[in-house]
């Protein structure tokens, strides 16, 4: 299920995913700027060591919460998903 995060959704996201997880049938709650399958909101200011300057890349974004990467179960290939334990990730908020 989508549901967008605007207005009092977005400000009640906490409460609202508690409920939402205290009936068992739900596995797990989630949240994104945008759908999974939506492809839109992009940037080309990434850089990284290797990468050649010449060249720019188009790097899809989405905003999500630390459950994003276990609800939807996204294989990572290598790294970790964000953790709300370590400080950096509300910051650096980042996945390659």
């Amino acid at each position: 299920m989508y549901i967008p995060m605007r207005g009092e959704i977005k400000e009640s996201y906490e409460t609202i995913k508690n409920e939402f997880l205290k009936d068992p049938r739900i596995l797990g709650v989630t949240a994104s700027s945008h759908r999974p399958s939506y492809i839109g909101s992009n940037s080309s200011g990434s850089d990284w060591e290797g990468k050649d300057p010449e060249q720019s890349v188009l790097i899809g974004t989405n905003g999500v919460d630390f459950d994003y990467i276990k609800t939807l179960q996204i294989e990572m290939k290598s790294g970790r998903a964000f953790s709300k334990d370590i400080t950096s990730d509300t910051a650096q908020d980042t996945i390659a």
